[in-house]
């Protein structure tokens, strides 16, 4: 049972859900399969699965059938209908997460009822309760259509002549259909340009000439959203970004925090980009929407930091010195890491901050007892001790370490793809850095002309900053 779904399912509920499932599980109305309970009861017990020989089907079979002989197809239904029970609880609560939906269903139910009284209370109450939430994304609009639908559906079985809600219905359909697809083509314009996909872009250009003729309609959901995507599709316009930036500054309360996340995500990649332009001002910008992002929480997913995020904050808070805050950022912020990689992503950055100060002692005690289990990330510490060895000028560990470091691109090649040649450039770089006489200024400048014009190579700055050369 280790490796099946069951299990696999099983182990992605948190405690709060077993402790609902055990009631759901119990319910007559849900299951009366008494196998089904006894399962439970026994994987409930087993969390957090720590013993792989009590996984077993044998084992279990022995333990929730004491008295019978192990037959295979018993265990099996038994997993089977458990599974097929955790499935349903799990689609349950996805459905009742957001009460609107419940409320909509209801009055659904009650006007293909006739109950009309009922039919026009819950109506009443569904839209009370759709406006007295601030959250007005894409959701807001689709609930409120699915609401104007349902009073129009309702009023035109009382009278075909006056019926109401068919406008409003199309209108919220409109603003619903325009958000989500003006983020979806967000979405295709960011994967087209970090790998390449190539994405067909169809209803934008109409979508976006209707927004054009149209700038009357009433969607925070539709503005910011539209923002996003000219400010990824027009990056040599900067009035979008900051069209943008200033929407998430004063409209963030109508947004959920995972939805925020992405938008944040877009104002930065739009930063970035603009670095990599070499205008080096949009460093402020990056940090100033990390720092924002983290003082409204939006970068904190179901209690954690993603590893990313607290590696990039780190990132562009020392690239404008901000040591002290990066220090206390690094430290406050470690436990709302994922525990997996936790320890990894605070040594790594904490050695990022020591060598940046510098202090490249402590840096390399660091680099050199971590044990990194991402692959990038035992390539972004071999690159740091690298630099430090070459600051230091320990020659021979340097030289050591750039022959190794040679061999494990070599050896993790099929995982690396397109990273590989862009680091084994680099090695190959460090190696003409140090063959080349600091006193041979034409060589130098010779090997800088060819270090900027490699498109495969990592830290362009760093090796041209090595030359020593104006």
């Amino acid at each position: 049972m280790q490796k099946s779904r069951l299990l696999e399912l099983f182990k992605s509920l948190n405690k709060v859900e077993v402790k609902k499932l055990r009631k759901w599980v119990r319910s007559p109305f849900f299951n009366q399969r008494e196998d089904v309970i006894l399962l439970f009861d026994y994987l409930e017990k087993a969390r957090p699965f720590e013993k792989a020989d009590r996984l077993h089907r044998e084992y279990i079979f022995s333990k929730i059938f004491p008295k019978g002989k192990y037959e295979e197809k018993k265990i099996g239904y038994a997993q089977s209908f458990l599974l097929a029970e955790i499935k349903k609880f799990i689609a349950y609560e996805e459905f009742s997460e957001n009460e609107m939906r419940p409320q909509i269903y209801l009055t659904r139910s009650l006007r293909k009822r006739g109950l009309n009284r009922h039919f026009e209370s819950e109506w009443r109450n569904a839209n009370v309760l759709l406006e007295s939430q601030p959250i007005r994304n894409s959701d807001y609009h689709f609930f409120n259509y699915q609401l104007q639908n349902e009073q129009y559906e309702f009023t035109n079985n009382l009278s075909r002549k006056q019926p109401k809600g068919l406008q409003e219905a199309s209108n919220e359909l409109t603003n619903f259909f325009i958000a989500q697809k003006l983020k979806q083509s967000c979405d295709k314009l960011s994967h087209q340009k970090l790998i390449g996909a190539d994405y067909q872009q169809d209803f934008i250009t109409m979508v976006l000439h209707f927004l054009k003729n149209n700038q009357t309609l009433d969607s925070s959901a539709v503005d910011i959203y539209y923002q996003s995507y000219k400010t990824l599709s027009e990056t040599h316009d900067i009035s979008h970004y900051d069209n943008l930036k200033e929407k998430l500054k004063n409209e963030a309360f109508k947004f959920p925090k995972s939805e925020l996340y992405y938008l944040y995500l877009v104002a930065i990649n739009y930063c970035i980009k603009q670095l990599n332009a070499g205008k080096s001002n949009f460093s402020t910008e990056v940090l100033d929407l990390y720092k924002e992002g983290l003082k409204q929480e939006v970068f904190i997913i179901n209690g954690s930091l993603d590893r990313f995020t607290y590696k990039n904050t780190v990132a562009a808070a020392i690239h404008l010195k901000e040591f002290g805050w990066v220090e206390k950022f690094i430290y406050e912020y470690k436990n709302q890491l994922d525990l997996k990689w936790r320890e990894d992503m605070f040594n790594y950055n904490l050695a990022v901050l020591y060598c940046n100060l510098p202090d490249y002692e402590k840096a390399m005690n660091l680099l050199q007892q971590a044990e990194f289990d991402d692959i990038f990330l035992k390539i972004a510490a071999r690159k740091m001790l690298l630099k430090i060895y070459f600051d230091l000028e320990e020659f021979n560990a340097l030289e050591s370490l750039l022959d190794s470091f040679h061999r494990f691109l070599t050896r993790h090649s099929k995982n690396l793809g397109y990273h590989q040649p862009v680091y084994l450039n680099f090695i190959k770089y460090v190696k003409r850095l140090l063959q080349t006489p600091k006193f041979d200024k034409t060589a130098r400048k010779k090997l800088k002309i060819e270090i900027e014009s490699n498109k495969d190579l990592a830290d362009k700055k760093w090796l041209i900053e090595k030359l020593n050369i104006s």
